[in-house]
């Protein structure tokens, strides 16, 4: 709809319920409001914009591969009773995130979901997963903290590889 384009501020009317693949895709896109109304999102529909804020609407249960991949994206808030249960593959890969707290509806990362974020530096996990997948976190250089909930039965193999400045684990 409007890859590649030099759109910068979009505002969704509610009763939108999707927004297709690559819709905004290596767009000038820098501020977007979504809608409460929406429940699905197609690969790739944020990837490479200049996005440095986004509310997750609480209907909205995935976030799907390439999402917010290669943006520059500095923050995730989410609405209140928020239903997001699986983040995809690299979904945020590769942003300007400094800190992440998944809500407590987060069951399921994939395989590089936050791979690449050179600025996180603090990372708090929902209390309802069960495993970090390999290479989520790869790459994550100036990760320092984080917080694992006690009943995380696996960490997948190079989950945290590259994240050299990881000082310091927290299960509670």
């Amino acid at each position: 709809a409007f890859k590649n384009s030099e759109v910068k501020k979009v505002t969704l009317s509610e009763g939108l319920n999707a927004i297709r693949a690559d819709a905004f895709n290596n767009s000038s896109l820098e501020e977007i409001n979504l809608p409460k109304s929406l429940v699905y999102i197609e690969d790739g529909a944020f990837a490479n914009t200049k996005i440095k804020k986004i509310n997750i609407p609480v209907n909205l249960k995935t976030i799907p591969a390439r999402a917010f991949a290669n943006s520059e994206l500095e923050e995730i808030s989410y609405a209140l009773n928020c239903k997001l249960e699986t983040i995809y593959e690299e979904a945020f890969k590769n942003t300007k995130l400094r800190e992440l707290v998944l809500p407590n509806s987060v069951k399921t990362l994939n395989r590089l979901s936050f791979a690449e974020n050179r600025y996180l530096k603090h990372i708090t996990f929902s209390n309802q997963m069960l495993n970090i997948p390999p290479s989520c976190f790869s790459g994550a250089k100036e990760l320092e903290e984080v917080t694992i909930p006690d009943k995380i039965f696996g960490i997948g193999k190079q989950a945290f590889e590259g994240c050299f400045n990881l000082k310091k684990i927290n299960i509670s």
